[in-house]
């Protein structure tokens, strides 16, 4: 309550008839002497400390882009020598709003013809041969490599389920 009543008097929301600080406690029903005593109390250990986290966090998430969230913000701490956990990070970042990106891009490796024609079922989904041979198939995947993307084509046979090129 007292940190709203601060931050009213600092900035008004109604510049022409803004609220007295007494008006604020009556509506409030907190005490005007409680508010003036928190005002000139002196910040806690604890308070100083997270004010100079947050500077250091802020300055770290700018500087990541705005990308780093906690896992990565904490460790850049402990390299600086900070002894913080991934907890009050969360606090702190959560308290000011700033958030780390998360998930990345999902690459669109196969572009779905709707008019095209399946593909014939040759093997009835018969997926168990009862010898050798009989039945291969194949599939092809993605790889992404230093290079750039590369294709991946197998052929296996489904009975012994053993690679065969």
């Amino acid at each position: 309550m007292y940190t709203f009543i601060a931050e009213e008097q600092a900035t008004p929301t109604n510049t022409e008839d803004p609220w007295s600080v007494a008006e604020m406690c009556r509506t409030l029903e907190v005490s005007r002497s409680g508010y003036y005593d928190w005002v000139d109390r002196t910040p806690s250990e604890r308070e100083v400390t997270d004010r100079m986290l947050e500077v250091e966090i802020e300055a770290i998430w700018e500087c990541s882009g705005r990308t780093y969230g906690v896992p990565r913000i904490t460790a850049w701490l402990h390299k600086q020598g900070f002894a913080v956990s991934a907890k009050r990070v969360a606090r702190l970042m959560g308290r000011n709003g700033w958030e780390g990106e998360t998930g990345r891009r999902k690459v669109r490796t196969t572009i779905v013809d709707r008019g095209a024609q399946a593909a014939s079922d040759h093997v009835k989904r018969d997926f168990n041969p009862t010898e050798p041979n009989q039945t291969w198939c194949g599939d092809i995947t993605y790889l992404r490599t230093a290079e750039g993307w590369l294709f991946l084509a197998t052929v296996i046979d489904l009975f012994s389920r053993r690679v065969i090129g």
